[in-house]
């Protein structure tokens, strides 16, 4: 099997700077969302959805966009010169995303402490934690029921 050399130096080029973007941009989220938001004694508070969706979806666009997008222009598309590197930038984020979801979603499940408490009115009393097990829990009568609601709609009522 006779490989092309050009197709190599292309593969040196582009795989190596994309390995350390990407395993650089994964340490440093995990290393920051771990020092400002999961410490003992957090300093800023964001939504779990926000770190296992939204970040990871948007965080990413940066280092391609800085490090990788002038690695992708200088290569040449058999379409074209700008349709090449947008396919390019497009899979490299879509690799990165998954990569940074997989580790923000290990890192919330595996820094995640849960002390068992009788029932919810013990929990001022413990450490903060994200989760708690709960081992007596009741719903008074007085305070829980049902409520039926209809109402008639669309086009005929």
């Amino acid at each position: 099997m006779k490989v092309n050399p050009d197709y190599l130096l292309k593969l040196k080029r582009i795989l190596i700077p994309y390995a350390v973007v990407a395993w650089g941009t994964a340490l440093i989220l995990v290393f920051v969302r771990w020092w400002l938001f999961l410490d003992k004694h957090p300093i800023l508070e964001v939504s779990e959805d926000s770190w296992h969706f939204w970040i990871p979806a948007i965080f990413p666009w940066g280092p391609i966009l800085l490090w990788l997008k002038p690695r992708f222009d200088s290569l040449e598309y058999k379409s074209g010169k700008d349709k090449g590197s947008w396919q390019m930038q497009a899979i490299s984020w879509v690799s990165m995303m998954a990569m940074l979801m997989i580790s923000q979603m290990l890192l919330s499940y595996s820094t995640g402490k849960m002390p068992e408490i009788k029932n919810v009115k013990e929990i001022p009393k413990h450490e903060r934690v994200r989760y708690y097990r709960i081992s007596e829990f009741a719903v008074h009568q007085f305070i829980g029921g049902v409520h039926y609601t209809l109402e008639k709609g669309g086009r005929y009522n």
